[in-house]
């Protein structure tokens, strides 16, 4: 909870401490220190970030790697050793290729290529999709893997992104009650938030600041209700959404949700369940808490999602629009020509 100000004179004194600064051949200072402790580690490395700064971390000794022998008696390391180096210039994010040895061995080739992968791939949600990531000792800030967008736009595709809080210019802010795309579209993702579990902001007409779950369904029914008029008949949509566990009741948004749909004309085609099992990596000691609390209250941690897919009836008639306001129309141009 300290401010940055704060952060730095704690740091310089720990270093001034327990630590290092050392010249280099280049004029300048190096900052290392090392620790036995993987929280102090940590701890510190979170401090860099808050400070405006960053820093790396990589592994020097290992827990009983033989260090010497004194008299034929072999010393050995009791806890494994840490170096953490501070990093003050190369704070830029960037992208950098390394080198395609399969292609130009002695040249630096920036072309990307496809690999194929075996294995479980995993996601996490955060209300701004920006996460801090670290691997190998090496921190850096990433974004969540794509959106909808991304994907269309890399298919040629045209498509309009809303979000009533955006996180990314070529998202439009508005209400997906009041947004309305320039012409009809043949197809529409939906992806609101499961209820209250995540407060993505603090705007009332935000479904995750519904007070209770009817507010939720008829907040929803409400914008099934906006984009049907836009969808061309026979066309589809598709609903991405979890269900949620509260005071000891298990509560089916994916099931409720998709009632609403079905009330609003729609056909059902597929329940596609999206098996979440292997997140709880991500969770460390936490996944073994909740196996705990889910032994001890009596209830089930569920590991999954459900992508519904519905079809538009064949009315024949195109129904009513609403009344689409030119400054909303404006941003939609642009992103839908």
């Amino acid at each position: 909870q300290l401010s940055s100000k704060l952060l730095k004179v704690l740091f310089n004194y720990y270093i001034k401490g327990d630590g290092n600064n050392r010249l280099t051949p280049y004029g300048g200072y190096r900052t290392t220190w090392w620790t036995t402790s993987p929280r102090l580690r940590d701890d510190l490395q979170e401090i860099c970030i808050k400070m405006g700064k960053s820093a790396n971390f990589q592994l020097v000794k290992k827990k009983n790697e033989t260090i010497k022998k004194i008299r034929g008696r072999v010393i050995k390391q009791e806890h494994p050793i840490w170096v953490s180096n501070l990093i003050i210039k190369s704070n830029t994010p960037s992208v950098y290729l390394h080198r395609n040895r399969r292609d130009n061995p002695n040249t630096k080739n920036r072309e990307e290529w496809i690999d194929s992968h075996r294995g479980m791939v995993y996601c996490v949600e955060v209300p701004n999709h920006i996460v801090y990531v670290r691997r190998n000792g090496k921190a850096v800030w990433s974004g969540n893997s794509g959106t909808t967008g991304d994907v269309a736009k890399k298919l040629g595709r045209k498509c309009v992104m809303t979000d009533i809080k955006p996180v990314r210019k070529d998202i439009i802010r508005g209400d997906a009650c009041f947004c309305y795309p320039p012409h009809n579209v043949q197809l529409v993702i939906l992806h609101p938030p499961y209820w209250d579990i995540i407060k993505y902001s603090k705007d009332r007409n935000d479904l995750c600041n519904a007070e209770t779950l009817e507010d939720y369904l008829r907040m929803f029914r409400k914008v099934i209700d906006n984009v049907t008029p836009f969808l061309d008949d026979g066309r589809f949509l598709a609903l991405v959404i979890g269900d949620k566990y509260s005071k000891g009741e298990w509560i089916p948004l994916g099931f409720l949700t998709m009632n609403e749909v079905i009330k609003a004309g729609y056909i059902l085609k597929s329940i596609i369940v999206k098996n979440m099992i292997g997140n709880e990596r991500g969770k460390g000691i936490a996944n073994n808490l909740w196996r705990y609390r889910a032994l001890k209250d009596g209830f089930c941690v569920f590991k999954h999602e459900y992508v519904i897919v519905f079809q538009k009836k064949n009315v024949g008639l195109p129904l009513e629009k609403p009344k689409v306001f030119p400054r909303m129309l404006g941003k939609c141009q642009r992103h839908f020509p």
